[in-house]
């Protein structure tokens, strides 16, 4: 009871502090980018192959040149010149202590655009990555800096627009600077699969899985014919839509109910660069490079540190710890709190068999007789039984 108490208010700790940010964040002051809608092609924190989104691509309706403004007093700090990533970009440190962003442009402003001709020339390349002092370009709010363009690793014509703590260089939601209505979403996240994987007790195989459960537009699913063995978890595909927008968004904040007791949550608030290849582990790695969708992870791995998730459970749930039926009530929330829910009703198992020598897939090695090491070459989340092949050359002389 105790440790439960503790947890509880760990949680209500999170809750007050994250609405004590927003509601700071919304007195910064900001005004917008450009003058255009809040009609987002890509939201912040969605997941991407080793990366989160760290800001908001907002659609300039398929053009480019759409005049973008200095969002608060300020000076900027770097320019960014790259055929990648963010390709034409500007950052501008506000003394209020945040640091915005403004990728893609299509030419910069001006005396702005003038000298980054110059430096092309003095320094005699095409990629540029500058560092300015904050007398070289002071600027006032609202101040013109750019027009926006479709330059670098961009698809169509968009800004990406990012706000960081100029501290610490993390990540911030755009949308928590600005009133409410200025981002129109009335529409709840889509789920369309539920993914479930089961292991043994000590090692978990996201490659040993049930098939996909599709989703209807119901509510509640009981799966009767499910064979769980000793422990489980689970994933969900599914993506969030803006009213004006047909793109598919991120899931913001999802919530798992085991039995009405809170056992797993994410809420995707801040990024830290340092961990964003993270997001590898945050969804299902498997299904995201052989682009079969997001499937947003409803468990924590081991090694994945990053800080979004509720302490205090995993999502990972023991099959022998429950009397009959397991009731899971998930909520999906998109960033103005609109929700799908889904139940899952999980029988327990009526057999347990080996289940490891069944299924295991070996990991093999090709260690040659000076081998004295294996150096990995992927970061693992979660720990790997590793099977040792030994190989016996022998010569033969004819």
């Amino acid at each position: 009871m105790k440790n439960r108490i503790i947890i509880l208010c760990t949680v209500y700790l999170l809750m007050f502090t994250a609405y004590s940010f927003s509601q700071e964040y919304r007195n910064s002051g900001f005004s917008k980018p450009m003058n255009l809608a809040f009609n987002l092609a890509g939201s912040f924190g969605e997941p991407r192959p080793d990366h989160f989104h760290s800001g908001i691509d907002i659609k300039t309706n398929g053009v480019e040149g759409e005049p973008v403004f200095a969002v608060y007093d300020g000076y900027i700090s770097r320019i960014r010149v790259s055929p990648y990533g963010y390709g034409r970009a500007i950052y501008i440190t506000h003394p209020n202590g945040f640091t915005t962003v403004y990728g893609h442009l299509s030419t910069f402003y001006g005396a702005i655009e003038k000298y980054i001709d110059a430096q092309h020339y003095a320094l005699k390349k095409s990629e540029l990555d500058l560092t300015l002092n904050a007398n070289v370009f002071p600027l006032k709010q609202n101040d013109t800096i750019a027009f926006s363009g479709n330059t670098g690793g961009s698809d169509a014509p968009h800004l990406h627009f990012e706000v960081r703590n100029t501290k610490t260089e993390h990540a911030l939601n755009p949308l928590d600077f600005y009133p409410k209505n200025f981002y129109i979403d009335t529409i709840p996240p889509r789920i369309n699969k539920v993914k479930f994987y089961q292991f043994s007790k000590d090692y978990f195989y996201s490659s040993f899985i049930k098939p996909y459960y599709n989703l209807s537009a119901k509510e509640s699913w009981s799966f009767e014919h499910i064979d769980i063995n000793d422990y489980y978890a689970f994933s969900l595909e599914g993506y969030d839509k803006q009213d004006s927008s047909e793109n598919k968004n991120g899931i913001k904040k999802i919530e798992v109910y085991q039995n009405k007791n809170l056992v797993f949550k994410y809420d995707l608030t801040e990024i830290d660069f340092d961990k964003t290849r993270m997001c590898n582990a945050f969804v299902d790695y498997d299904e995201m490079i052989n682009d079969n969708g997001y499937f947003y992870n409803c468990y924590q791995l081991k090694n994945n540190s990053l800080a979004i998730y509720q302490p205090g459970s995993n999502g990972f749930f023991s099959n022998k710890e429950t009397d009959s039926i397991n009731v899971y009530d998930i909520y999906c929330y998109d960033y103005n709190d609109n929700k799908t829910k889904i139940t899952l009703e999980i029988p327990k198992g009526t057999s347990i068999v080996d289940w490891e020598i069944r299924n295991q897939k070996k990991i093999l090695f090709l260690l040659t007789k000076d081998s004295k090491q294996i150096n990995p070459i992927v970061f693992l989340y979660q720990d790997l039984k590793l099977y040792f092949l030994k190989i016996h050359f022998m010569m033969m002389f004819i």
